[in-house]
């Protein structure tokens, strides 16, 4: 089970290349495109149900949060954000949150 601890993971699709597989073919120029990584979501991690039980209007901190567990998915499957500036402005903004300003 891979989401035993982990909020999130992206994973291949049973039918595709493993996703470092697909990595290295890119890399060696030998693979256009690609499959698109599937993202599992452990719904009994704390972040997840935290996030399922936020207020609806608070839509930009939920939209913020699921930016950041997609994000979170990437960097552990080795990957970097998909955009490293909203990465980091969505970081500032749950910092800042965090800490009251």
């Amino acid at each position: 089970d891979r989401l035993t601890e982990s909020a999130v993971c992206l994973v291949a699709s049973e039918t595709g290349p493993d996703l470092q597989f697909e990595r290295l073919m890119h890399a060696a120029g030998r693979m256009e495109g690609g499959s698109k990584p599937i993202l599992e979501i452990n719904p009994h991690n704390e972040r997840i149900r935290a996030l399922a039980d936020l207020a609806s209007d608070d839509t930009r901190l939920r939209d913020d949060l699921a930016h950041l567990l997609y994000d979170e998915a990437r960097v552990l499957d080795g990957d970097k954000p998909a955009d490293a500036k909203a990465f980091s402005e969505r970081l500032a903004r749950l910092v800042t949150r965090a800490i009251g300003k």
